[in-house]
């Protein structure tokens, strides 16, 4: 199993240098990747920080300037998940996916304290966040496929 400092670096070495984003990415990715392969991408401790989801271990290393380019090399599915959140959510601003994790009924909005710092979002619990976006996601891909949907197009089409 890889450390969220490992993955982190591998974010790093893909262009991404801002500490706020490297940790909601690596957040974004420990969830994806969980929900499609049913375990953790990285054991380390995730809390709840103002401005969202923080792997305290990344945000001092990269704080401290411990970014050393010394890179694990990453399993097949591991690479291909980290790869496909990059793609989807990295051309995002940071704040951008500060508010993202900081929406109505996610892992961090129902762990967070005004205050506090040391406050765990538990694995499980993000797991099953993106358990269910996924779901959803493909309800919505099957709605949209159906024929009622076709007929619609075809019809907005003519306009």
């Amino acid at each position: 199993m890889q450390t969220a400092l490992n993955i982190a670096k591998y974010i790093h070495s893909q262009g991404y240098r801002d500490n706020i984003k490297i940790n909601k990415l690596l957040y974004i990715s420990f969830g994806f990747y969980g929900a499609v392969h049913d375990k953790h991408l990285f054991p380390d401790r995730i809390e709840a920080w103002k401005y969202g989801p923080v792997i305290p271990d990344v945000y001092s290393a990269f704080n401290n300037g411990y970014f050393d380019t010394d890179i694990i090399s990453l399993e097949e599915n591991e690479k291909t998940s980290i790869d496909r959140v990059l793609h989807l959510y990295g051309s995002k601003a940071p704040f951008l996916l500060v508010d993202l994790t900081h929406q109505k009924d996610t892992p961090w909005s129902n762990s967070y304290v005004p205050g506090e710092r040391n406050i765990e979002i538990k694995k499980d619990t993000i797991i099953n966040y993106y358990k269910n976006i996924i779901q959803i996601s493909n309800q919505l891909v099957e709605e949209i496929s159906g024929e009622d949907f076709r007929q619609v197009m075809i019809e907005l089409s003519k306009t």
